[in-house]
C-alpha cells in the first residue's frame, strides 16, 4: 500500500512562503520603518547621503575659505541575525485527548490535527518575536555615546506625557525638524497612556488633514497635536518607558525575506515519527542616530 503524503506535506509545500510573510510584514513596527529586504547574515553597512551640514551664507563674490561646509556620507551599521524555532511534536501524546477526535483512527496518522490553527499561531508568535528583536536591538542602540540626543523627561504616566512629549518635540536635531516623515516610537502602554491624556485635554477628536485619529487594530497611530508628527506603539518595546522620535527613513531594518532558509513550515519525519516545525527569519535594525531624540528611560 503507498504512503499518503498529500495531507500536511502538500500544503505546507504550496504555502509556507505566504505564512512567512505574514509573519514578517504583518509586523506594525515595519509600517513605520525604512525596510531593506534580501540581504543575509552578517553587517551590513547602509550608505547615506547628509546635506545637513552645508554653509549657506550672504550671497558675495568670492569663494569661502571653508568650501561651503560639508557634504559627508555616512554609514549605517546592521547586523543582521539569524533567528529559529523548531518543535518536535509527539501525535502519539494527543491520543486520549479531545484532539484525538481530529485525528485518524488507524495506527499511523501523519496529519496534524487542526493544523491551520497550528499553523497561525506560529505566524503570531514569529511576528511578536520580530518585533521583540526588533525592539531590543532599537533600545541598546539608542544611545547618547551613538549621537542621540537625550533629554529629561517628567515621565510619561498620563499626567505627564503629554509635557514630556513636548520636551522631545522641542530638542528634534535642527537638520531634521522639517522633515514630513517624523515618529515618534513608544510601547503600547505608553500609547495607550499618550492616548487618555489627549481624551483628558480634549484632543481625542483632533483632525489633522481633514481625517480622524487612529486609535486601534493594524497601523494605529495618533498624530500629536500641533504637529505632522506620526505617534505609533512598538510591540518590541514590550513594557519599556523608552520613547524615541525622529525621521521614519532614518530607522533601517534589514531582513533576508527573500533567501530561501527564510521560511515557515510544517511536515511529517518518518525517520522520527513526529510532527516538525520550523520558524526562521533574518532581521536587524539601525539608524542615523544623529537624527533621533530619545528620553533615555528604561
Amino acid at each position: 500500500m503507498p504512503l499518503n503524503l498529500t495531507g500536511l506535506s502538500a500544503y505546507t509545500d504550496m504555502n509556507s512562503g505566504i505564512l512567512l510573510g505574514r509573519a514578517i510584514l504583518g509586523a506594525d513596527f515595519l509600517q513605520y520603518t525604512n525596510l531593506q529586504a534580501g540581504y543575509s547574515a552578517g553587517t551590513v553597512d547602509i550608505n547615506i547621503l547628509n546635506l545637513n551640514q552645508l554653509d549657506f551664507t550672504t550671497r558675495a563674490c568670492g569663494w569661502p575659505s571653508n568650501g561651503g561646509g560639508t557634504v559627508s556620507y555616512e554609514k549605517v551599521s546592521v547586523t543582521v541575525r539569524n533567528r529559529q524555532q523548531k518543535s518536535s511534536l509527539c501525535l502519539q501524546d494527543l491520543r486520549g485527548h479531545w484532539l484525538s477526535a481530529n485525528m485518524g483512527a488507524g495506527g499511523f496518522d501523519e496529519n496534524y490535527p487542526l493544523e491551520q490553527w497550528l499553523a497561525d499561531q506560529m505566524v503570531l508568535a514569529t511576528r511578536l518575536n520580530f518585533e521583540q528583536t526588533l525592539g531590543t536591538d532599537i533600545i541598546s542602540g539608542m544611545t547618547a555615546s551613538n549621537g542621540v540626543t537625550t533629554v529629561a523627561s517628567a515621565g510619561w504616566t498620563v499626567s505627564t506625557i503629554f509635557d514630556s512629549a513636548n520636551n522631545l518635540i522641542d530638542n528634534i536635531p535642527t537638520g531634521v525638524r522639517s522633515r514630513d516623515d517624523l515618529h515618534m516610537y513608544m510601547s503600547y502602554p505608553v500609547f495607550r497612556n499618550l492616548s487618555r491624556a489627549l481624551v483628558a485635554l480634549n484632543y481625542f477628536n483632533y483632525p489633522v488633514n481633514g481625517t480622524t485619529n487612529y486609535g486601534s487594530g493594524l497601523g494605529q497611530h495618533i498624530i500629536f497635536p500641533g504637529t505632522n508628527i506620526k505617534c505609533v506603539p512598538v510591540a518590541g518595546l514590550q513594557s519599556s518607558n523608552r520613547v524615541f522620535l525622529g525621521p521614519k527613513e532614518h530607522l533601517v531594518v534589514v531582513t533576508g525575506l527573500t533567501d530561501d532558509q527564510d521560511k515557515l513550515d510544517i511536515w511529517y519525519s518518518k525517520d522520527n515519527d513526529e510532527i516538525r516545525t520550523l520558524s526562521a527569519y533574518r532581521a536587524g535594525i539601525g539608524a542615523v542616530y544623529s537624527s533621533f531624540v530619545q528620553n533615555g528611560q528604561a
